[in-house]
């Protein structure tokens, strides 16, 4: 019998790379979720450790609060791990919306309740070189920590933000043309220079970008007129030192503004929808959005947002098929002034669960009490989820047919109920708060 050198081949290469270069292979990355359904699937499960996620948006938009709203969520999925917070624009004396007297960083660490004790928020003015001069010396204590524990800590820096930080020659150049394109530089080769400290030691590294207001750039979503606020990939001068993201950045997030949410209005909340885009991402397909519902106070509230994309289109859906019906039908219709959660099965078209009316001003309320309303509620976000991005947008499926009608629903028809469920559900105290609902499964 004929020896397969081929195999041979490859199985030397193997041994090869891994006794010479094993060393500098990286592990795995691991994936934080948010806790909200379509942004995890968006995702591709949530954020990823092990290099540089870029969240970039318009001044006044939510790009800090969300970071730190994150940063509980991580806290709390992590018994060893610890956040630090590069709050360059509280240092500076920024005077935007996300860190005013009335929504700064000391605010948001109560209403997320993260954990102090694994909480570092120290305003410092460092350049550019120091930022990743300190992201070293971070890492350096973190393998101190674990060889003296045995245990991975697990480590999530946020840098806010690239806008407020200088360069290291800013302070020293007397010649505006010295300093001229040498912060994009100087970002590109930090990038480079200490990418392996994050890939290595599995450091979930977030960086908050800035896209000025008053420059007027067409966006993908522009072009097609849909979206005007965010600023375009690859355009140098729609956002700070662009270059040294797009080969560096494994997932790059766009929040915009879209319509202005009041407390006098049914859901309580005053804030606005918050559309939230992947311009780049390297765990699922990239520029599909969704919309989220943001508080000033709570920041993004898991239920809204999950809600509202049970009863609308998103705007990537309004692009695709702006006259025409998803393969999957809303789950949320209006009656009136009431809403009725509909489930229908993706494969027979039967209705599995349709509630009783409930008004939006309760429908929260509903959620947190009523144990039936809740499962079907989460069964139709998953079911919606899946059909909705998974299939239509990621195409995960080959079928050649896979379009689903509107289904009628009228009072005549069958609804199949479920078994109760076990699990607590908690109350909502104050039915003005809607920060009461829990942020992720603990």
């Amino acid at each position: 019998m004929s020896k397969d050198y081929t195999l041979i081949l490859k199985q030397a290469i193997e041994k090869h790379v891994e006794t010479k270069y094993g060393h500098v292979i990286p592990p795995a990355p691991y994936i934080t979720p948010f806790g909200i359904k379509t942004v995890d699937t968006l995702l591709g499960g949530g954020f990823q450790s092990s290099s540089p996620i870029c969240i970039s948006s318009t001044p006044e938009t939510g790009k800090s609060t969300t970071s730190l709203q994150f940063a509980s969520i991580f806290l709390r999925l992590y018994p060893n791990s610890v956040v630090i917070y590069i709050n360059i624009e509280e240092a500076i004396g920024s005077t935007s919306a996300e860190v005013n007297v009335n929504d700064n960083i000391h605010e948001r660490i109560s209403s997320f309740g993260i954990d102090i004790n694994r909480f570092v928020n120290k305003p410092v003015e460092l350049n550019v070189k120091e930022v990743f001069e300190l992201i070293s010396e971070l890492v350096q204590l973190k393998r101190k920590i674990e060889e003296k524990t045995g245990q991975e800590q697990k480590l999530l820096i946020i840098w806010d933000s690239i806008a407020a930080t200088q360069s290291s020659k800013d302070m020293s150049a007397e010649d505006p043309k010295e300093v001229i394109g040498y912060k994009a530089r100087e970002l590109t080769h930090n990038l480079a220079r200490y990418k392996s400290y994050i890939s290595m030691e599995r450091v979930t590294f977030i960086i908050i970008d800035q896209v000025r207001s008053n420059i007027q750039v067409e966006t993908p979503w522009a072009r097609a007129g849909q979206e005007k606020s965010i600023g375009v990939f690859g355009n140098y001068k729609s956002a700070t030192s662009v270059s040294a993201f797009q080969h560096n950045v494994r997932q790059w997030i766009f929040l915009s503004k879209g319509n202005t949410l009041k407390p006098s209005d049914p859901m309580k909340v005053d804030g606005w929808e918050l559309n939230f885009y992947t311009e780049k991402n390297k765990l699922a397909p990239s520029q599909y959005s969704v919309p989220l519902v943001f508080d000033k106070k709570w920041g993004i509230i898991p239920f809204y947002s999950e809600y509202i994309f049970l009863k609308d289109k998103t705007k990537t859906e309004r692009k695709y098929w702006p006259t025409k019906d998803l393969i999957y039908p809303f789950c949320i219709q209006s009656e009136g002034n009431s809403k009725i959660l509909t489930v229908i099965d993706p494969d027979t078209k039967n209705i599995l669960y349709k509630s009783s009316k409930v008004m939006e001003s309760k429908i929260l309320e509903r959620y947190n009490t009523d144990q039936e309303f809740r499962y079907w509620f989460d069964r139709a976000v998953d079911i919606s989820v899946e059909q909705r991005i998974k299939v239509a947008l990621f195409r995960e499926t080959t079928s050649s047919n896979i379009t689903i009608p509107e289904i009628e629903i009228n009072s005549n028809d069958d609804v199949n109920q479920c078994e109760p469920i076990t699990d607590n559900v908690s109350s909502i105290n104050d039915e003005n708060t809607v920060g009461d609902y829990n942020m992720i499964d603990e």
